[in-house]
């Protein structure tokens, strides 16, 4: 999913600058009850972040293509 562009620029703005892979994020993701550890990755077409939904949580939560739905993120500062 692609993450709105408010959220991306406080990504931007709090995330410690550093080297990681793709030049992604770790973050904390919560859907529904479902709460996992993942990364958002930004993405040039959009000037946002990727955010990927395994399988799993889209099964279990329910979803499907094109729906909006309301998640909780926070960075993960390991």
């Amino acid at each position: 999913m692609t993450l709105p562009a408010d959220i991306a620029g406080q990504i931007k703005f709090l995330a410690e600058p550093k080297a990681r892979g793709w030049r992604s994020e770790a973050v904390i993701v919560r859907i529904g009850k479902t709460e996992w550890t993942t990364s958002v990755f930004p993405d040039k077409a959009s000037g946002s972040f990727l955010l990927p939904v395994k399988a799993e949580v889209r099964r279990k939560e329910k979803l499907a293509a094109g729906q909006s739905i309301r998640i909780t993120l926070s960075l993960d500062g390991r």
